[in-house]
């Protein structure tokens, strides 16, 4: 399962955008999302999406900047706490700029009209959420 989520990640990096792709992914990715779902796998590839009852949200502003109402410092945040951070579509990377870690980054695709978030955990893990305003 690694294997596969580093050669998505990989191929994601490997392509450039021009212009008017990068405008119309801003466009996309621009807007509110809520946490839907939890990715965990214990380590033998039998892991997958479960729902969940959730008020975390994600929200993506136009000059590449976001905020959450909850920590994107680890799977599922912190209700307690909430994040700033930056986002790059080239390199489909979030920075979140109050971890305890450096160089956190947390890769996301947009998929079936889903944003996925891939933490860097030692098993598979991750986040969907689905858009919820603009």
């Amino acid at each position: 399962m690694r294997n596969t989520l580093l050669m998505i990640v990989i191929a994601c990096m490997a392509f450039t955008c021009d212009e008017n792709e990068d405008v119309e992914l801003t466009a996309g990715i621009v807007g509110k999302w809520q946490l839907k779902e939890i990715y965990a796998d214990p380590g033998d590839g039998s892991g997958k999406f479960n729902e969940v009852e959730s008020d975390k949200t994600i929200t993506f502003l136009a000059n590449n900047t976001l905020s959450t109402n909850q920590s994107l410092c680890k799977l599922a945040g912190n209700p307690n706490g909430s994040s700033t951070g930056t986002y790059s579509l080239q390199d489909s990377t979030i920075i979140p700029t109050d971890c305890d870690f450096e160089e956190f980054k947390i890769y996301f695709v947009v998929e079936n009209s889903y944003l996925i978030l891939y933490y860097p955990c030692i098993e598979g893990c991750g986040e969907k959420y689905e858009k919820v305003s603009n």
